[in-house]
């Protein structure tokens, strides 16, 4: 079981306020309606204000668990614009666990380093990494399409 694990529970009592609702109980009906969760487990990753910032659900190993965990909090991280606490996050989510997780990280550091700048090179050095490490994921795909010059069809500034 994956939320005992040492590495799991020090992130949990680190960074999240974890609860456990049970899908039989009566009282937890309303909030599985709130956050459309339709299947067990289920994370969703609440941001201050409450609102669900991101979803995953179903078991995973320790690793790739704690993999999702990082790139959950730092989502709610990045929809507050606090990039390089989510940077932090993702480039650690982006180097261990399963390759499907690593990728969607680098896409979300992607994002992490070019919003508070507004500079395509500081979104390439991630989806770069992406491509390069991860060519036939889906999150590859998203990033691939744009220009040859510019894959996100951005023109380039002075």
């Amino acid at each position: 079981m994956s939320y005992p694990h040492p590495d799991v529970q020090a992130f949990l009592a680190e960074r999240l306020v974890p609860v456990r609702i049970n899908l039989e109980d009566r009282s937890g009906r309303e909030l599985f309606r709130d956050y459309q969760v339709i299947w067990t487990p289920t994370l969703a990753f609440l941001d201050r204000r409450g609102k669900c910032q991101y979803q995953a659900l179903g078991f995973l190993p320790p690793q790739d668990l704690l993999g999702q965990l990082r790139i959950g909090t730092a989502r709610c991280l990045l929809a507050w614009a606090r990039y390089g606490q989510a940077a932090q996050l993702l480039e650690a989510a982006s180097q261990t666990g399963h390759s499907a997780l690593r990728a969607e990280a680098l896409f979300w550091l992607g994002l992490a380093y070019y919003l508070p700048t507004r500079k395509e090179n500081d979104l390439m050095r991630a989806w770069n990494r992406l491509r390069d490490d991860f060519p036939d994921s889906l999150w590859a795909q998203r990033v691939a399409s744009g220009s040859a010059s510019s894959p996100l069809g951005f023109s380039e500034k002075p």
